[in-house]
């Protein structure tokens, strides 16, 4: 959401069309989602614990990259690298809420942890637009590592080690999988059309003649 509303400076400022700049956003939902399920078959094998305060320690380095990124092209690879690093960071909170919380206060922990994220989404986007306004769309990326860092301690020092639910062989059925990367291979043919024809036709292996459709399944063929 906060990337969201710098992206009009983003685009200014590498001297990009506006559809191209939306792979800054695209990217990272792609990358975050793609990896969630591997992410939570990781959790399952070798415990929660170290895989968020992995998924963290990632997460501080890479979100300080793309607002060092001197180029579109670097900016949009850190991003990918952030949103991966993200996915590890968050995609098993809700398991450690419910694992290390008893039935009778689960609810309560629940609801108490969902009130922090509709929080940050509210805050996010107010203190990127004043960042914006008083420094740079760069500082949007700085900004987050102190609050990273506490949860990186606190999460070091309180939260327990629990027996991997499921410790085995990593491996992901393939019929799930395909079933829930599917809405995301629409949304990019189509409704992020558009971004997909920014870039040159020989970045898919296409021609020029071919069409907008073509071109976003040959983007398919070679995500």
């Amino acid at each position: 959401s906060s990337a969201a509303v710098v992206l009009p400076a983003i685009v200014r400022d590498f001297n990009i069309d506006f559809a191209f700049g939306q792979w800054v956003l695209l990217s990272y939902t792609l990358a975050q989602t793609s990896i969630m399920p591997m992410v939570g078959r990781l959790g399952d094998m070798v415990g929660k614990r170290p895989v968020f305060l992995g998924g963290t320690i990632a997460f501080i380095i890479t979100s300080t990259l793309p607002g060092l990124a001197p180029t579109i092209e670097l900016m949009l690879l850190f991003r990918v690298l952030q949103a991966v690093s993200a996915a590890f960071a968050i995609a098993l909170n809700y398991g450690i809420v419910i694992e290390n919380f008893p039935s009778s206060e689960r609810g309560k922990a629940l609801g108490a942890f969902g009130s922090i994220f509709a929080a940050g989404s509210i805050v996010g986007p107010m203190l990127a637009g004043f960042l914006l306004e008083a420094m740079s769309w760069r500082w949007i990326f700085f900004v987050g590592q102190p609050l990273s860092l506490i949860s990186l301690v606190l999460a070091w020092r309180y939260l327990p080690q629990v027996s991997p639910n499921r410790p085995g062989e990593f491996r992901l059925d393939r019929l799930p999988l395909a079933v829930y990367r599917a809405p995301g291979t629409h949304v990019v043919s189509d409704i992020w059309r558009p971004a997909l024809d920014s870039f040159p036709p020989s970045c898919w292996g296409c021609s020029p003649s071919h069409s907008s459709r073509w071109r976003s399944l040959c983007a398919m063929k070679h995500a």
